[in-house]
C-alpha cells in the first residue's frame, strides 16, 4: 500500500515529477512566474517565421483590446504582462497576470473571449508584455 511506503527525498521527487508532467495537476497552482518561464522557453524555440506570425497575431489583438479596455475602465496602465495558454484549436484556456487592476481584468477577459492563435501544438504558452 502507498500509505506504508517510506517518504523519502526520492519519493518526493517522483511525486513532484508526476505532478509537473500531468497537466491537470501542473497548471492548477501555477504562478505567473512559472507560466512566464514556460512561455519564454516556448517562444525562444520558435523559428523566425513562427515568431513573426505570433507577433503579428498579438499586435492585431492588442490594438483592439487595449483601446477597448482603456475606454471601458478609464485606466491606462504603464505596463503589464499576461501569459496565455492556448489549446490545439487556438482558444485561450488559461491566463496568468503579473498584477491586478480593472484594466488588466478587462484585458484578461478580452483575451479569453477573443484572442485566437493556432500553433499546431496540443497546447501552447505565450506571453504578452506591454509598455505604454
Amino acid at each position: 500500500m502507498i500509505n506504508n511506503l517510506p517518504f523519502s527525498k526520492f519519493n518526493s521527487t517522483l511525486i513532484t515529477l508526476f505532478l509537473l508532467a500531468n497537466p491537470v495537476f501542473a497548471n492548477e497552482n501555477m504562478t505567473f512566474s512559472e507560466a512566464y518561464k514556460i512561455a519564454e522557453t516556448t517562444e525562444s524555440k520558435m523559428s523566425d517565421h513562427t515568431k513573426d506570425k505570433l507577433t503579428k497575431s498579438q499586435g492585431e489583438f492588442l490594438v483592439k483590446s487595449v483601446i477597448s479596455c482603456i475606454n471601458e475602465t478609464g485606466e491606462k496602465p504603464n505596463s503589464f504582462s499576461l501569459v496565455v495558454k492556448f489549446n490545439a484549436q487556438g482558444n485561450v484556456t488559461e491566463t496568468w497576470k503579473n498584477q491586478s487592476s480593472d484594466f488588466l481584468n478587462c484585458f484578461e477577459s478580452e483575451t479569453k473571449e477573443k484572442y485566437k492563435y493556432i500553433s499546431g501544438k496540443k497546447e501552447f504558452y505565450s506571453f504578452i508584455k506591454v509598455n505604454l
